[in-house]
């Protein structure tokens, strides 16, 4: 009896897997994107570096919302800039501190495909997202350090992945 159990549970936990998720992100080549650092270090690993696990799961879990019972998102990006930058500092302490100016405005790169419930592809495209007024609006997440390039997302979602 408890090896059909087993055999049930890992089953259910084999088709559960095998369910594609409604939205994947990739980072195309990271260790060339413009700007993508979690801090002065070079890590571009998709898997350790903070800011991209933290877009990944970000829109992982905002897409859906926009998305249509069984429709899949796929989101490829080719090139990230952040807002802000890291500027030359005379006193060492700081050198980890990204300055935010409206001369350093946010830009993301990336390619989509959204994908119906039956496979047939809605839609497709290559997008470029800068806001050059990232620092004039208000903003929501005042402590999330990708506050700015996540609104821009947002936004882009709302025009263009709206839920019919």
């Amino acid at each position: 009896m408890k090896q059909w159990i087993a055999v049930l549970l890992m089953a259910a936990a084999g088709s559960a897997l095998a369910v594609d998720p409604a939205v994947r992100v990739e980072f195309i080549h990271p260790e060339k994107y413009t700007d993508i650092r979690d801090s002065r270090s070079l890590r571009v690993n998709p898997e350790r570096n903070q800011h991209l696990k933290s877009l990944r799961s970000w829109l992982e879990k905002q897409a859906p919302k926009h998305l249509a019972p069984g429709q899949r998102l796929v989101i490829e990006f080719t090139d990230i800039d952040l807002a802000g930058d890291y500027e030359p500092i005379i006193d060492p302490v700081l050198a980890d501190v990204r300055i935010v100016k409206g001369i350093y405005p946010p830009r993301l790169s990336f390619r989509y495909r959204l994908v119906g419930a039956e496979g047939q592809e809605i839609a497709n495209g290559e997008e470029e997202l800068r806001d050059l007024g990232f620092d004039t609006r208000p903003i929501t997440r005042e402590r999330d350090p990708l506050r700015f390039e996540k609104r821009m997302l947002a936004e882009w979602m709302d025009r263009h992945i709206a839920r019919p």
